[in-house]
């Protein structure tokens, strides 16, 4: 029999806060649910406004390395493919939806957010810029969800 390999501090850390009220709050209200995890990579969808020819939920993939210390690095996912979704199947909007969702940066990779933990590291100047809105290791993954169902769910969104 094969011994279970011991998680890491970040992996841990990560399973703590998907079994805190914050996130099963949210999960219960059907705003967002953990697929899989295969860690470092954690797999959930996010329920959406409903719009004309557009899915109720959008999946995505969380790059977790290093949480809650840095920001997960999230992009739109196809599970069936089990590929980053093809950009034309991205959410559209205006706004901070078409500023947060853009595929015109570094190849759609990452959420262009001060959340996402790549977007943080390639923008040095945004904790002046953006203080309230800055992932800090008091976040959780339940506030990063949060952050991208209020906009996929706000009047700024438009479909896909």
């Amino acid at each position: 029999m094969m011994a279970d390999i011991e998680s890491g501090p970040d992996e841990r850390a990560l399973r703590e806060d998907i079994a805190a009220p914050a996130f099963l709050a949210g999960e219960a209200n059907g705003y967002w649910a953990i697929v899989a995890i295969a860690w470092p990579e954690v797999f959930a969808w996010i329920a959406a406004g409903d719009r004309k020819n557009a899915p109720t939920r959008f999946h995505v993939r969380a790059r977790c390395a290093r949480y809650p210390h840095r920001g997960p690095t999230g992009t739109f996912w196809d599970p069936e493919g089990k590929a980053p979704l093809s950009h034309a199947r991205w959410p559209k909007g205006r706004s901070r939806v078409k500023h947060v969702f853009r595929t015109n940066w570094e190849d759609g990779v990452a959420f262009y957010h001060p959340y996402d933990g790549l977007a943080l590291e390639k923008h040095p100047d945004w904790p002046q810029k953006y203080p309230k809105k800055l992932w800090t290791r008091n976040h959780t993954i339940a506030d990063w969800l949060a952050e991208f169902h209020e906009l996929l769910n706000s009047d700024e969104y438009e479909g896909v």
